[in-house]
């Protein structure tokens, strides 16, 4: 059985599910069916296994099972996965490189005043996150660092420390020091919205499959709200009942996902905190300073950092 040799990283809302199916039609390359396995962060599983005193999250724990998720590859020349808490994870970088040290690593990042927006917006609907403002969230994260106010369907109380998630440069800086550059494509959310048919060339070339090919993109995971909170509430509690040992996970997932996109509409476009933005961007110009350091574009006039 060939071994995955690609891995598509980021944080969630960045376009890394685009990325993903668009990337599944090309015939050179099979993805993962399964979206964000998170084999390799163990350091999530274990402070999941603490915080509920039980395994509660992240069921691909070993090797037989995350390898039969891509029992169905054939001759492809890219078998690849994605999962976006690798970009957040201490220990992932080191995992992959120890499982496949000739891999090639996609990275993906966004505008962060935007993304973390965007992550409280993804969080909150899932119930992984209680408190409806992003501000507030942010001001209590040192109590949820000590395991306070947390949700009780957090997968781990580390993914609601949203300043940590928008250390960019201290994230890819770990996948620079176990794979080098020549292995690293690092991209950016703006590319995608902007020019995909440009990226996704970008991405053959990197991947060195066939570059004339032309996907058909499908922009996935635009911003949404919930249209009834009683009953997406109601769905993530089936989700976690005893459902998860009759129902395989595959199929669970494709069933959560279908009832979750009914009773969701389009979001509202919503008016930014000032204080916060100057905030956000005050406390990651350093880490946007660096990157610019290591990525063939200017972030700090992209993303209107030197205003």
């Amino acid at each position: 059985m060939k071994i995955p040799n690609l891995f598509i990283i980021g944080e969630p809302k960045c376009g890394t599910t685009t990325i993903h199916y668009t990337l599944n039609t090309h015939p050179d390359i099979f993805m993962c069916p399964v979206k964000e396995p998170a084999y390799f962060c163990k350091d999530f599983h274990e402070e999941s296994d603490r915080y509920h005193g039980k395994k509660l999250y992240y069921p691909i724990r070993e090797e037989d099972q995350y390898l039969e998720l891509f029992r169905d590859a054939k001759n492809e020349k890219i078998i690849g996965e994605s999962s976006t808490l690798y970009a957040y994870s201490k220990v992932a970088a080191k995992e992959i490189y120890k499982f496949n040290p000739e891999a090639k690593i996609i990275y993906i990042i966004r505008e962060p005043v935007d993304f973390l927006y965007s992550l409280h917006s993804h969080y909150y609907r899932n119930l992984e996150e209680t408190i409806d403002d992003l501000k507030k969230a942010i001001e209590i994260e040192p109590l949820r660092k000590k395991w306070k106010f947390l949700p009780k369907y957090v997968p781990n109380p580390s993914i609601l420390y949203y300043t940590e998630r928008v250390k960019y440069y201290n994230h890819i800086s770990k996948y620079l020091d176990m794979f080098g550059n020549d292995q690293i494509l690092i991209l950016t959310y703006d590319e995608l919205k902007n020019d995909p048919k440009k990226l996704f060339k970008r991405i053959f070339d990197f991947l060195g499959v066939d570059s004339s090919y032309k996907p058909n993109i499908r922009i996935e995971n635009v911003g949404k709200d919930i249209k009834s909170k009683l009953f997406h509430k109601l769905l993530i509690k089936g989700y976690h009942s005893n459902l998860k040992y009759v129902l395989p996970l595959k199929f669970r997932r494709k069933l959560g996902n279908f009832l979750k996109e009914i009773n969701l509409t389009h979001k509202k476009q919503k008016q930014f905190d000032n204080n916060l933005v100057n905030y956000i961007k005050e406390i990651t110009y350093n880490e946007i300073f660096e990157l610019n350091k290591i990525i063939d574009m200017d972030l700090i006039k992209l993303w209107k950092y030197d205003r």
